[in-house]
């Protein structure tokens, strides 16, 4: 997790910089419109088979997301979803036991600042991975919630580059060991960069 909070400062914390000083009211930047988007980044998880303690699992993501936004005067009001493959990994265990997928579709508010786009977004999520006990191996698919907070910064018409941090809540889930079922429970958190494109 502290690496994970490293990171969305490392990433955040110049755009919002970037955004006190340079983000002008009066430069008109449209964000109304569709979009999509590719993204990569790094997570935190933490896997919770239920009765048998935490189990952290770090690693590497990627993904795509696409959404729609409207703007009201300084206000962009938007919908996005995404679908983020990961290799989060347990690797205290082999194989390990990971978290493979997450997705979410959110809501986004944001504050249009001239080229600048700060915001804040939260929705439903979901996700899904594999767990492993002795010769057996499991997937599970759970739901929940998620929130977040990021900044995007038009580079030209229709091409944003972004930053972002957002956090998981998934669960319960169920693994299926040969017949003796485990219950599970799943969170991360991630920072992800990318670039927006506008259509």
């Amino acid at each position: 997790m502290r690496l994970v909070s490293t990171c969305a400062a490392a990433v955040l914390l110049p755009i919002l910089a970037t955004t006190v000083h340079a983000g002008d009211p009066g430069t008109v930047t449209d964000w109304s419109g569709f979009y999509a988007g590719i993204f990569g980044g790094q997570g935190n998880g933490v896997i919770l088979p239920v009765g048998l303690g935490e189990e952290e699992a770090p690693g590497k993501i990627a993904g795509v997301q696409f959404g729609f936004n409207v703007q009201k005067d300084m206000l962009v009001f938007g919908v996005q979803t995404e679908l983020t493959k990961s290799w989060m990994a347990w690797t205290d265990e082999t194989p390990p036991d990971t978290i493979d997928w997450l997705g979410s579709t959110t809501a986004r508010v944001g504050l249009a600042l001239g080229p600048i786009l700060p915001y804040v977004k939260a929705g439903i999520a979901y996700g899904g991975g594999t767990g492993n006990y002795s010769i057996y191996t499991s997937t599970a698919t759970m739901s929940g919630w998620t929130y977040g907070a990021g900044a995007e910064i038009a580079v030209s018409d229709n091409v944003a580059l972004f930053g972002e941090y957002a956090h998981y809540d998934l669960g319960p889930g169920t693994l299926d060991f040969g017949g003796t079922p485990i219950e599970v429970s799943a969170t991360a958190s991630v920072v992800k960069v990318g670039v927006d494109v506008g259509f």
